[in-house]
């Protein structure tokens, strides 16, 4: 699984704030889960969008969270359903 890390230390100015600070960033980098580096450089908020593509592990067997995909590409955690499914995802590792 992949994320967009919007805080990854990127400074726009001398006061250090990240590139990728902005609303729709900090919601959609916490929110989105993809399923490939791909669909996460592809699926960013908006142009522009600077957010690093970061990897994280789930576990091996993500077929639920497949399952729960609207675009066969990520999942919101926003999403009741999703929220559940990684929660039983986090037990069994």
């Amino acid at each position: 699984m992949w994320r967009l890390e919007h805080d990854w230390g990127f400074p726009l100015s001398p006061s250090g704030r990240s590139a990728c600070s902005c609303r729709a960033c900090v919601s959609h980098g916490t929110n989105k889960l993809f399923f490939s580096r791909a669909a996460a450089e592809n699926g960013r908020a908006h142009p522009g969008c600077c957010c690093l593509a970061t990897p994280i592990h789930l576990g091996d067997n993500l077929d639920e969270l497949r399952a729960l995909s609207t675009d066969g590409e990520s999942v919101d955690r926003r999403r009741p359903e999703v929220r559940a499914a990684l929660r039983r995802l986090e037990r069994r590792r």
